[in-house]
């Protein structure tokens, strides 16, 4: 079990450093470090914060290494989710390391996005890159539909835009992200808005042609993989 926290440690460490090289999404020890003490330090002592003279990765490890199990657990998944859109399949993965076994309730979301997922992918691999978009367009309602009714008391649908659900998503994560002074990323925030809105636009377009407007490989692909990611995060929460 030892060996198993090292290699994810050293796995954060190193998407935290190469996230610094890149220069791109501001995240860089001095973060990670700030994220260990909001989770525990701020009630509780670190040994290793009482040698400033470290180089930071060694001195961010050294923290990591010495936090509770739990503790150590929730810094690593939101660190990972705070790069998960710069770096997708190598903190996935990560994620997938640390999560414990999933509950039935995260099994059942996770076999109805399987099911999409496969539908989608014959639907690309055919050439039927329209009815792939439509079926992207509808598992990610569905995701936000089940979100919206878990979180927000007395949900009424007003309407079953992917573009306006996705808003309200938004709206009341990062409202309960601030209320809470928990760290969350914008990037995804942003992400969820963006993917909402080609779909919304590509599906209006369709309606609006009669079918003769034609979606092509790209942008098929583009959003089923966003939506795969989407619908990853949101089901965490339902």
């Amino acid at each position: 079990m030892a060996d198993k926290w090292n290699k994810c440690c050293t796995e954060l460490l190193d998407l935290v450093e190469a996230s610094q090289h890149a220069q791109v999404g501001g995240y860089d020890h001095s973060k990670l470090q700030a994220l260990i003490y909001y989770l525990y330090s701020h009630t509780h002592s670190l040994e290793a914060s009482r040698h400033p003279d470290d180089d930071p990765r060694t001195r961010s490890e050294e923290m990591l290494m010495e936090l509770p199990v739990e503790i150590r657990r929730e810094v690593l998944l939101h660190a990972a989710r705070d790069l998960q859109m710069l770096f997708p399949e190598r903190c996935d993965r990560l994620i997938d390391c640390i999560t414990p076994i999933e509950p039935s309730r995260t099994k059942k979301n996770t076999d109805k996005l399987n099911q999409y997922l496969r539908h989608i992918d014959a639907s690309i691999h055919s050439g039927r890159y329209t009815l792939a978009l439509k079926l992207t367009n509808r598992c990610l309602k569905e995701y936000y539909r089940a979100y919206l009714k878990t979180t927000i008391l007395h949900w009424e649908p007003t309407t079953e835009n992917v573009q306006w659900m996705s808003i309200s998503v938004v709206r009341d994560m990062m409202n309960y992200f601030r209320t809470h002074s928990i760290p969350y990323s914008e990037r995804r925030m942003l992400l969820m808005t963006t993917v909402s809105n080609v779909l919304h636009t590509t599906m209006a377009r369709l309606k609006s042609t009669s079918g003769k407007y034609a979606v092509d490989k790209a942008i098929a692909i583009y959003a089923r993989n966003n939506m795969k990611r989407i619908a990853k995060f949101l089901s965490r929460y339902f």
